[in-house]
């Protein structure tokens, strides 16, 4: 019988010798290979072909809501288990929500890193049990709050951004300059009270109302005037 191919994604070497410890020993699983970067990550795919991704969310050049959704449109069988510092709702739910089948903090022990991996292999979805209470307390205790007004431009731009669209098609969509979107996500993101793409689709995930088309619109912001001080 074959064995389960997995690869490791992490950009610290001791981390993925932490990982490659806890994994390595469970049965009929094999390590075929460790990267530290987006661009290490897309071409190990291509190469190893694995079964199972466990991957960090913070890499040098890698956008992780929209690798996930990448990676789940182009390998619907892979598996893909996050293995992150980062305890945010924000983080946690964009990343599930993108089609990331576990969610397992950094700071758990190893056997509950080998009971992830063996849940998600099997098709089930594992979170970590230290997130399940402090996500569900955080929805609780979260007041409710009304979205804020957008223009026609970005809820356009909310809404492919929540389709995985990366800057460069965003722009030949809109047959715009990378530039100009990159200054109209900017906006976005102020608006929204947020600095980034991924708190940005969470945000809209709280705010389904946001993606939907409306009668009433704003006026366009000027791209010009826009600042750049946020990440986009």
């Amino acid at each position: 019988m074959p064995k389960i191919r997995v690869l490791l994604a992490d950009d610290h070497d001791v981390v993925r010798a932490g990982l490659r410890t806890a994994l390595e020993n469970l049965p009929d699983l094999e390590i075929v290979g460790e990267v530290g970067n987006g661009p290490e990550l897309v071409e190990a795919l291509a190469r190893t072909d694995p079964d199972l991704l466990v991957m960090d969310v913070s890499m040098p050049d890698f956008d992780p809501i929209q690798a996930v959704r990448q990676m789940k449109a182009e390998r619907p069988s892979l598996k893909i288990l996050v293995v992150s510092a980062y305890n945010e709702e924000t983080y946690v739910v964009g990343l599930l929500n993108a089609g990331a089948d576990g969610y397992h903090m950094k700071d758990q022990p190893l056997a509950d890193l080998q009971l992830a991996a063996q849940r998600v292999l099997n098709g089930d979805r594992w979170i970590s049990g230290s997130l399940i209470g402090r996500l569900t307390n955080r929805r609780a205790a979260a007041p409710a709050s009304a979205a804020p007004w957008l223009t026609r431009r970005q809820r356009e731009l909310l809404r492919l951004i929540a389709q995985g669209t990366d800057n460069r098609n965003i722009a030949l969509a809109l047959d715009l300059s990378v530039k100009t979107i990159e200054n109209h996500l900017t906006a976005l993101y102020r608006v929204l009270g947020v600095d980034s793409r991924l708190k940005a689709l969470n945000y809209a995930s709280r705010h389904p109302e946001l993606l939907a088309s409306s009668g009433q619109e704003l006026v366009d912001l000027e791209p010009a005037r826009v600042e750049h001080d946020l990440t986009v």
